[in-house]
This record gives C-alpha cells, structure tokens and sequence, in this order.
C-alpha cells in the first residue's frame, strides 16, 4: 500500500478544496497537492489567508 498526504484548505466564507495525492516531501506534505493548491488560489484571486 502506498502512503499519501490529504490536505483541506479553504477561502474563509468562500471556497474549500481537499486534495489526497500519492507523493510526499521531506516534510510529509503532498508534492502535486501543494501545487495544485497553489495554483488554483493563484488563478481564483484567492487566499486560503483570508
């Protein structure tokens, strides 16, 4: 069985995501889930800051 990372992040009030992906960084952390995260709240305009 292969380990993964999940992960939730959200736009307070406006948007939620989870992602679950396969490959993990050094500090357990989803490698194409980061990115992925990363890119849809840079092409939304969002922030998962608030």
């Amino acid at each position: 069985m292969e380990s993964g990372a999940g992960s939730i992040k959200s736009s307070r009030g406006q948007s939620a995501i989870a992602i679950w992906t396969p490959g993990l960084n050094d500090s357990g952390n989803s490698l194409a889930g980061t990115v992925a995260a990363q890119n849809l709240f840079h092409f939304t305009g969002r922030s998962i800051f608030g």
